[in-house]
């Protein structure tokens, strides 16, 4: 008693795994990923996705086949198989996916992403989902880091990339050098 499909109420609980709908007052899987083949099978914050036989909550990254398997305030992207929001590092195929302010960026796979500017703030593109123009780079070496344009011989640097062609960024000083065995 107290498996999926059983009746439920208050004085009268499901097993472990499960959780009692409050809409039919019978007993539901309460973990993602759990097997259904209707949307009672799932506890009530949670869709049945047909195209996965699975519940999930239908938030960024849950599978979706259709409209209507993602849950409130999610699209499915179909081409990606997944659900998205538009947010900070939704996968997307175009600009119109993303939200106000973000643009659909290649950063290893398409991702809605900040384009940044010379000059702004920035990170690991992968945490930060903020990609720096064409010619700069996040120069970790500069405090706060940014976006930069590779820089010449004493400009600060985390890796050999922040620095012009010709130079290296050094171990110790973190500034740009010119390389060994020549001039720049």
């Amino acid at each position: 008693r107290g498996d999926l499909g059983d009746p439920c109420a208050e004085d009268f609980p499901c097993t472990e795994g499960y959780v009692c709908r409050p809409d039919t007052q019978t007993c539901a899987y309460a973990e993602e990923g759990a097997p259904c083949s209707a949307p009672t099978d799932c506890a009530s914050e949670m869709l049945c996705v047909a195209s996965a036989s699975a519940c999930y909550l239908g938030d960024n990254g849950d599978p979706c086949a259709k409209p209507g398997e993602c849950g409130a305030g999610f699209d499915c992207l179909m081409a990606f198989g997944k659900c998205y929001d538009g947010q900070l590092g939704s996968p997307c195929i175009s600009d119109a996916w993303c939200g106000a302010g973000l643009a659909c960026l290649d950063i290893g796979e398409l991702r809605c992403a900040m384009p940044a500017a010379e000059g702004d703030a920035c990170g690991p593109v992968w945490v930060t989902f903020v990609v720096c123009p064409e010619g700069t780079t996040c120069n970790a070496g500069m405090e706060p880091p940014e976006c930069a344009a590779p820089g010449g011989e004493g400009a600060p640097c985390w890796e050999d990339e922040d620095c012009l062609e010709g130079f290296a960024c050094t171990a110790l000083e973190q500034v740009c050098a010119p390389e060994e065995g020549g001039q720049p």
